[in-house]
């Protein structure tokens, strides 16, 4: 299955209950950044398009839908 990726800003990515939700959702996080350009912690998700989909416009990810059209399409 194809992976995709995307870098956002997470307020707290080490957080128990969001680690447990991406897990849930089979995506996985690597900080790239403990202070990102916005000031923010900069991390980066990886899982399938849909998976990421979900995290995106669930309330206990990010609960914006329209992030979804930063989610970049691996080329392996």
């Amino acid at each position: 299955m194809k992976n995709s990726t995307i870098v956002l800003d997470a307020m707290n990515p080490g957080d128990e209950t969001f680690l447990k939700f991406l897990t849930s959702n089979k995506v996985n996080i690597k900080i790239l950044n403990m202070v990102g350009p916005s000031g923010w912690p900069e991390v980066k998700l990886t899982g399938t398009k849909a998976n990421l989909t979900n995290v995106l416009q669930a309330e206990d990810g990010w609960g914006d839908p329209s992030l979804a059209t930063f989610i970049e399409d691996s080329i392996h």
